[in-house]
């Protein structure tokens, strides 16, 4: 098995942060009517997606409803060595979907110049927190064999970079925008994690797949302490992590800074605070594409052609006001199933969870001594959780039974809950219309 090289990042550059996203499915499209063929299936525009670019889209049935949401990632390649290129689109879905996925677009191929595979066994997906280009670098000497494409920018109000986990916040700018990368890689070049001493503590880091540097533990020494050298006006926390200066681009100094671990929660919950929607096998075939904000994310061209669902989506769009819509919170207590039920105070079901991230340390047994929401002063007799994991969570539900909407960075009391748990409301990163 052949492990990933990975390079010491340039003088004054900070390491990338990254994740193994184990739960992601991986589906690739390829021939030369791949772009016009899935141009008629999915709810966005694939014919201008050029290569080395990734855009958001839904694949719906006849009906409107959504099927499944993922990146497409454009990235033409030869179908056999020595062959010309040929177009060639990746899609990054969630895994439990990714089977059904093939098999359904396979079937509507017929004539069409296009294969469509599974190929979650034979790829990882990896998401670092950077740039694409750096990215690749990362991955030195491999950079064929590595499909990669720059996602939109994760902007964070305030309060919700405060609830992250330490993992995730140490790594935030001043200006709370994180530049992503999602990167699909042979499984050949991914290696069982060795655990050191130098494990980050707080990055989630377990015994599972993740990328190694080639080389032996000397080198491997000298290259870390090389890629870490503390910048002037660092200092060094309890936690172990790096408090920058003014003009300090440095990571943690105690960390090898190639192969920094964050845990699939800490990039699930870059995924809730920028209020995309990832459908699952819980969630398919549940929501149109407006009920989960799809088309506020830049997931649904209203301008392209025919595609299945196409009229239901129009119709919700032009002719009707959607009356259901996607909502970021916060809530304490044990980590609800996806389409679990939210509830208004008189325990009547208004929505359900569609997706919902830790914002403790996977290893953590972190209990909340107390709920800190402002609850309905009128309800105030209500029984209310008081112990348990906080976790944000995008939820759908009822607009007219929402109410107000923050308008600012902080988070506000609802009058909503998750079994006898409260759910304080945030700002997502856009504004929805009907509100």
């Amino acid at each position: 098995m052949n492990d990933i090289q990975s390079s010491t990042p340039a003088s004054g550059e900070a390491a990338l942060p990254y994740a193994l996203l184990q739960n992601q499915g991986v589906l690739r499209a390829q021939g030369p009517d791949a772009p016009s063929f899935l141009h008629g299936q999915f709810s966005n525009d694939i014919l201008t997606l050029m290569p080395g670019h990734a855009r958001l889209a839904g694949y719906l049935t006849p009906n409107g409803r959504l099927l499944a949401t993922f990146w497409v990632i454009r990235h033409d390649m030869p179908p056999a060595p020595e062959q010309p290129a040929v177009p060639t689109f990746w899609l990054v879905c969630s895994r439990d979907l990714a089977a059904a996925m093939a098999k359904r677009l396979s079937m509507y191929v017929l004539r069409a110049k296009c294969k469509i595979v599974d190929a979650s066994n034979d790829h990882a997906v990896l998401g670092f927190v950077g740039p694409a280009h750096r990215a690749i670098q990362a991955l030195a000497g491999h950079e064929d064999a590595v499909v990669t494409a720059a996602l939109p920018d994760v902007m964070l109000t305030e309060t919700t970079a405060d609830m992250l986990t330490t993992s995730v916040r140490h790594r935030l700018g001043s200006d709370r925008l994180l530049v992503r990368s999602l990167l699909v890689v042979p499984r050949t070049l991914v290696t069982p994690a060795v655990e050191t001493a130098d494990a980050p503590v707080d990055s989630g880091a377990s015994a599972s797949d993740t990328p190694q540097a080639a080389g032996s533990a000397a080198e491997g020494a000298r290259d870390d302490q090389a890629a870490t050298a503390q910048a002037p006006g660092a200092t060094q926390t309890a936690s172990g992590n790096t408090a920058q200066g003014d003009n300090s681009t440095a990571t943690d100094a105690s960390q090898p800074a190639h192969r920094f671990r964050m845990s699939e929660s800490d990039w699930l919950q870059l995924d809730v605070a920028s209020g995309i929607p990832w459908i699952r096998a819980a969630s398919s075939e549940t929501f149109v594409p407006q009920m989960v904000n799809l088309e506020l994310v830049g997931g649904v061209n209203f301008k392209k052609g025919c595609y299945p669902g196409q009229e239901v989506v129009a119709r919700s769009e032009y002719r009707g006001k959607v009356k259901r819509r996607m909502f970021a919170g916060m809530c304490s207590g044990p980590l609800p199933e996806l389409g679990t039920d939210v509830l208004a105070w008189d325990g009547t079901p208004i929505g359900q969870v569609i997706d919902v991230a830790s914002l403790s340390a996977d290893t953590d047994d972190e209990v909340i001594a107390g709920n800190d929401l402002v609850m309905d002063p009128d309800q105030e007799e209500l029984p209310i959780v008081l112990v348990g994991r906080r976790f944000l969570l995008l939820f759908e539900a009822r607009i007219e039974a929402i109410g107000a909407q923050p308008r600012s960075a902080g988070m506000i009391a609802t009058s909503l809950r998750i079994g006898n748990a409260a759910i304080g409301l945030l700002k997502l990163p856009y504004d929805i219309p009907e509100c």
